[in-house]
């Protein structure tokens, strides 16, 4: 078995490699306007299986695998980083191994979360 006699720093790069790739399959970033909260930046991943999640969560640091919940007749897990400081993390953390069309995703999040409307609230 390789995994026992990999490098500790090798068993972190194959398993960031793992994320990115996972994540350039399954996964999304963006930015969306909350009701009456404002906007928010997240990285989001849906799927089947939980413990795919938890090993995505625990590989990236941050971030939570929420669920199940219903979707039709089937239930799902959720893995969500909802605030800048992570999902800058993530983009950090993936980038040498991500797809080039995640990294354009990532950098037209940045973009649009840096030129979002300011929402003003009623006091």
């Amino acid at each position: 078995c390789l995994q026992g006699i990999l490098l500790p720093s090798m068993k972190i790069d194959t398993e960031l490699a793992w994320c990115a790739g996972f994540f350039d399959g399954e996964g999304w970033v963006g930015v969306g306007k909350a009701t009456k909260r404002g906007w928010y930046i997240r990285v989001y991943i849906g799927q089947k299986y939980r413990e795919v999640l938890d090993r995505f969560q625990k590989t990236v640091n941050v971030g939570k695998v929420n669920g199940p919940h219903k979707q039709g007749p089937k239930f799902a897990y959720a893995f969500q980083c909802s605030n800048y400081a992570g999902v800058k993390q993530i983009f950090t953390s993936l980038a040498p191994y991500l797809d080039q069309i995640k990294t354009k995703q990532f950098e037209q999040a940045f973009n649009d979360w840096e030129n979002r409307p300011v929402i003003h609230r009623r006091v």
